[in-house]
C-alpha cells in the first residue's frame, strides 16, 4: 500500500442502536451510494469517489454496530478500500487557489496588483469550489456522523427530551 493510501476506520461510542440500520440506508442513499447486503449487526455499502457523483467509482464500506447494553451502542464505519491522498493536479489546484487569494488581499498595499485581483478571486473560489467536491475520507465521516446524530435525536424524541418549541413561546 502506498503512503498516500490508508483505510478509514471511525467510530462513535453511546449510540442508540433502535433502527440504526434503516437510518443508515436511507443516509446512503442521500449520499448517492449503495447497499450491497445488510446483515445483522453489519452493513456493506459504496460510496461515490467524488460526492454526489456516482459514476466516479466507489468506495467499499461497511458499519457495524454493537450493542453495549440499555440500548447504546459502538457503531463504527470502516472502508474497505483505500482513500486516496490528493493527486498533482488537486495539489496544482491549491496552489493556484492560494496564489489568486494572496493577490486579491495583497492588492490593495499593492495597486500594480490591481488588475489581477478580479482573477485571483476568479481562482481562489474555483479552486474552494472544486476542492469541495472531492469526497475521500470525509464524505464517510460525514456519513457516520449524520447516522450518530439522527439515531441520537430520534432516541430523545422518543424519550420525550424534545419539547417541539410550543411551551417555550407559551412560557409554560
Amino acid at each position: 500500500m502506498a503512503e498516500s493510501e490508508q483505510l478509514l476506520d471511525i467510530g462513535e461510542d453511546d449510540v442508540p442502536l433502535e433502527g440504526v440500520a434503516e437510518t443508515a440506508s436511507g443516509w446512503i442513499e442521500l449520499f448517492a451510494g449503495r447497499v450491497q447486503s445488510t446483515t445483522e449487526g453489519r452493513l456493506d455499502f459504496t460510496l461515490p469517489s467524488r460526492r454526489g457523483v456516482a459514476a466516479s467509482g466507489a468506495v467499499k464500506c461497511f458499519l457495524e454496530w454493537s450493542d453495549a447494553g440499555e440500548g447504546l451502542g459502538r457503531v463504527r464505519l470502516v472502508t474497505g478500500d483505500s482513500v486516496d491522498g490528493p493527486g498533482p493536479q488537486q495539489v496544482a489546484l491549491l496552489i493556484a487557489g492560494v496564489a489568486g487569494s494572496l493577490v486579491c488581499i495583497l492588492w490593495p498595499f499593492f495597486p500594480s496588483l490591481a488588475p489581477a485581483a478580479g482573477v485571483g478571486a476568479v481562482l481562489a473560489v474555483g479552486a474552494w469550489l472544486l476542492t469541495l467536491r472531492r469526497s475521500g475520507a470525509g464524505v464517510a465521516a460525514t456519513l457516520l456522523s449524520k447516522i450518530v446524530e439522527t439515531q441520537r435525536e430520534r432516541a430523545a424524541w422518543d424519550d420525550g427530551e424534545t419539547d417541539g418549541g410550543a411551551d417555550d413561546r407559551t412560557g409554560e
